[in-house]
């Protein structure tokens, strides 16, 4: 188990996607040209996400436009990407009840739960560890 430390450290290295209100004009450019049905709920959706601190009342128009399409489409990527964005809309101002956004779980719970890392190696491969019980 403490050979895969370094591994899992080196997996918060990773910079994380954050919130960029700034993407959202080149978002909504993309918007008006010709693209699939599944490009465009993406967009959608990727409106919701990075407006949802600056500018919540149209990230909240773009994630019900991204999740309506989403779902006539039935494109089960962005629905999930759709309401996940929603709900953090919903904490982010205040429509959710706050002891509904925190994420709890029982540590009972984690011990049950497999640690898959996946590691990318120069060539592209991919390989996995699977360690259960951590």
């Amino acid at each position: 188990m403490r050979a895969l430390l370094p591994v899992v450290l080196t997996l918060f290295a990773v910079p994380s996607v954050a919130q960029d209100p700034t993407l959202a004009p080149d978002l909504r450019a993309a918007l008006s040209e010709d693209l699939a049905d599944t490009t465009r709920a993406q967009i959608l959706v990727k409106l919701c996400f990075n407006l949802t601190r600056s500018q919540p009342d149209s990230a909240l128009y773009y994630g019900e436009q991204g999740l309506a399409l989403a779902e006539r489409i039935k494109d089960a990527k962005s629905i999930a990407d759709a309401r996940n964005n929603l709900g953090w809309l919903g904490c982010a101002v205040d429509i959710i009840a706050p002891e509904r956004c925190s994420i709890s779980v029982s540590s009972s719970h984690l011990h049950s739960v497999p640690l898959v890392v996946v590691l990318l190696v120069p060539n592209g491969a991919r390989s996995s560890l699977r360690a259960t019980h951590c």
